[in-house]
């Protein structure tokens, strides 16, 4: 239902148009971070998981199927079609590889080749693979609620109050003066990027938890053995 329809409905009151089209929107979205608003964090995995296999199992009896995925296809000239404006549509496209880069909640290859070899070693250490949130295999990464926003942690050992964070440095700059640019969106400024970093950074730590930063252009075996330096000095 467009805003024009509220509008109408509510006499061009503004103010209620606005509020009761907000609602309708809240009420229809059907993201994960809605839903982990509403239904807590496990239940709305399960929900989309459902979610996304009926759709599919929908989508597959569909005779027109070659037709929609043509239509569907996430490229600058459908979205453009869709928004009839090519500003806008280059922000949707950049917002759509920004998300299918890293999957919700699960881990980069790159941070992998750091923490699968960490975890091996942590098991000297009685550390339970339980007790580790990671987004890979079965697994999730852990996340910290602040007011409507959520952020999700690389890697978490979450009885010992731990949290180690990956940076690429291909999407994370390593200070506000930074030369780098987002290779998704260039309106994202280096001290925009940094600045978010450091918030969520401080909001865990502000939750008592440790926290290393270590950096995808640093040795593979000096971040490894980094990871376990700081494990062991906060056990």
């Amino acid at each position: 239902m467009p805003y024009d329809y509220f509008l109408k409905k509510n006499n061009n009151d503004k103010k209620l148009a606005l509020f009761e089209y907000n609602k309708r929107l809240e009420s229809v979205n059907v993201s994960i971070d809605n839903w982990i608003k509403k239904y807590g964090y496990e239940k709305a995995i399960e929900k989309n998981k459902k979610r996304v296999k009926k759709a599919k199992e929908t989508f597959s009896k569909n005779t027109n199927k070659e037709k929609i995925f043509k239509s569907r296809a996430i490229t600058i000239e459908n979205l453009y079609n869709k928004y009839g404006d090519m500003d806008i549509a280059k922000e949707k496209y950049n917002d759509w590889l920004i998300k299918i880069t890293v999957p919700f909640t699960k881990a980069s290859k790159e941070s992998l080749t750091i923490f699968n070899p960490l975890i091996d070693k942590l098991k000297e250490l009685n550390i339970k693979y339980e007790d580790i949130y990671i987004g890979s295999d079965n697994k999730d990464e852990y996340f910290i609620r602040d007011d409507n926003n959520i952020f999700f942690y690389d890697f978490v050992i979450r009885s010992k109050k731990i949290i180690i964070e990956y940076n690429g440095v291909l999407f994370h700059p390593k200070n506000e003066n930074s030369k780098w640019v987002n290779p998704f969106n260039k309106n994202i400024t280096p001290k925009e990027a940094y600045n978010k970093q450091q918030y969520k950074i401080n909001l865990a730590k502000n939750k008592g938890f440790s926290i290393l930063e270590i950096w995808s252009d640093d040795d593979q075996e000096l971040n490894i053995n980094k990871c376990l330096e700081f494990i062991k000095n906060n056990i």
